[in-house]
């Protein structure tokens, strides 16, 4: 157990302490912090990996045929359902400030080139919210 400087006000607390006995804040360590930025990256990579496994039960449904048709075709809607909302998982994903608007402008005008372009970069490039 060791004493580290809270990270909102300075003053030494423990490393294992949950509450910072002179501001309040929580966590003053900052470790939950960097576990949920981990936990947010692998998020992102398990949404890549995903989509590229349907694309991959899409194309051996193509070319394997009969039953594996049906399967390819619910396999290719969820890839495409999941690509017309990328825009909206990586603004949640990021814990953009202005999350609900691009799912909203997404849903929307998502069907638009423009208008999917247009959510994908602000999604990308918006400020993340600050931790608490």
């Amino acid at each position: 157990m060791a004493l580290i400087p809270c990270r909102e006000c300075g003053q030494q607390v423990s490393d294992r302490a949950k509450i910072c006995p002179h501001c309040g804040i929580d966590f003053p360590s900052g470790k939950p912090l960097a576990q949920a930025r981990a936990m947010r990256a692998s998020n992102g990579i398990s949404l890549v990996g995903f989509l590229v496994l349907l694309l991959a039960m899409t194309i051996a449904g193509k070319l394997l045929g009969g039953v594996f048709i049906i399967a390819s075709g619910m396999a290719l809607f969820v890839f495409l359902v999941g690509l017309y909302f990328l825009p909206a998982f990586l603004a949640i994903d990021r814990d953009h400030p202005n999350t609900l608007s691009i799912i909203i402008i997404n849903l929307f005008f998502g069907w638009t080139a423009v208008g999917w372009i247009i959510c994908l970069v602000w999604a990308l490039l918006g400020k993340r919210n600050s931790a608490p």
